[in-house]
C-alpha cells in the first residue's frame, strides 16, 4: 500500500514539473492552442519554420519548466490552431503579433521573457520592437533572417554543408519548387535535404532528423514567407529597436550564423553566445553547452 502512495506522489511531482497543460483561447478564425508547463516566471516560446509544428520545441519547454512556466504556443497556421479561413488576410505577421497579445492578456500577463528559435527568434523580435513594454527580455536561438542579400548568404552555406550529388539533387528540386508543386516524394526528399545542411555532424542526422524535423504546414510557410520577402523584411530593423536585454545563442557552423554578427553590428547591446560543433539545432546538436548557456542566461536576467 505504501509503495502505491508513493508511486502516486512521485507521479504527481513529476505531473506538476514535467507535465503540460494545454488550453486554448477563443478568437474571430476560431482556437487558438498553447501548452503550460511548470511554475515560476513566464517564458513564451516560439518555434519556428514560419509553419513549424510547435512541438519541435517541446524538449526545450520540458527542460526549462524546471524552473520557469513556460507557454508554448501553437502559432496560428500551425498544429491544431488552424483557423476556419485559411488564407494570406489571416496568416500574416500581423495576426501573429496579435495572437502574442492576445496570449499574453488571456493568461493576464503584463510581460514575459519571450524566447524564439529561427523564425520564431524573427517573430520575436519584432514583438519585443512593437510592444516593448511586454518584453522582459528577448533570447533569440539562431535568428534567421529573409531579405535578398542574407538570403543569397544563405544559399552559399547551404551548398558548403552538402556534398556535390546531394547539392545538384537539392538544385534541381529548389528549381522545380518555383515553377510547379513538388510530388509528395519529392518534397520529401527536398525537406531532407534542407535539413541535413542545417545539421553540423552529418554522421548523427537520421539520429537528429525526428528532434529537428518540424511537420511543416506548407500553406502557412508560404503565406508568412512570401510576406516577408515581399516586404525585404530585415531583422536587424526590429533589432535595433529593442531596449529590453538581448542574447543570442547560435550554432557556430549555423548556415545563418553571419545574422548573428549582423545583428550584434546593428544593436551593440546584444550578448552573444556561440556552441561549437553545432548548426541550426543547438538545443539537440550540443545540449549541455546550450542549456549550461540558456539557464545562465536566465539566472543573470
Amino acid at each position: 500500500m505504501k509503495k502505491f502512495i508513493y508511486v502516486g506522489l512521485l507521479l504527481l511531482i513529476l505531473t506538476n514539473v514535467y507535465g503540460q497543460k494545454l488550453d486554448s483561447i477563443a478568437y474571430t478564425y476560431g482556437q487558438l492552442f498553447y501548452h503550460s508547463y511548470g511554475t515560476g516566471e513566464t517564458i513564451i516560446l516560439l518555434s519556428g519554420g514560419p509553419g513549424n509544428d510547435a512541438m519541435q520545441l517541446e524538449s526545450v519547454a520540458i527542460k526549462l519548466a524546471l524552473k520557469h512556466r513556460v507557454v508554448l504556443l501553437e502559432q496560428r497556421g500551425t498544429g491544431r490552431s488552424i483557423p476556419t479561413k485559411f488564407d494570406e488576410e489571416t496568416i500574416n505577421i500581423k495576426s501573429a503579433i496579435d495572437d502574442i497579445n492576445l496570449l499574453l492578456d488571456y493568461l493576464n500577463l503584463k510581460s514575459a521573457i519571450f524566447l524564439g528559435h529561427s523564425y520564431g527568434a524573427e517573430l520575436a523580435a519584432i514583438y519585443a520592437s512593437q510592444f516593448p513594454e511586454r518584453v522582459k527580455s528577448t533570447i533569440l536561438i539562431s535568428p534567421g533572417n529573409s531579405d535578398s542579400n542574407s538570403a543569397f548568404v544563405t544559399l552559399c552555406n547551404m551548398s558548403a554543408r552538402l556534398g556535390r550529388e546531394e547539392n545538384v539533387r537539392w538544385e534541381t528540386l529548389y528549381n522545380k519548387a518555383w515553377k510547379v508543386d513538388l510530388s509528395e516524394s519529392e518534397r520529401n526528399e527536398y525537406q531532407y535535404l534542407n535539413r541535413l545542411a542545417y545539421v553540423y555532424d552529418k554522421s548523427k542526422f537520421d539520429e537528429l532528423l525526428p528532434l529537428i524535423d518540424g511537420h511543416l504546414n506548407q500553406k502557412t510557410f508560404n503565406y508568412l514567407s512570401d510576406e516577408l520577402i515581399s516586404q525585404e523584411f530585415d531583422i536587424r530593423n526590429p533589432a535595433k529597436k529593442i531596449t529590453s536585454p538581448i542574447h543570442i545563442i547560435s550554432g557556430r557552423q549555423d548556415i545563418f550564423e553571419f545574422v548573428a554578427y549582423e545583428l550584434k553590428i546593428a544593436n551593440p547591446n546584444i550578448q552573444l553566445h556561440w556552441i561549437d560543433q553545432s548548426g541550426h539545432f543547438p538545443m539537440y546538436e550540443q545540449p549541455e553547452d546550450f542549456y549550461k548557456t540558456l539557464n545562465q542566461i536566465l539566472d543573470n536576467l
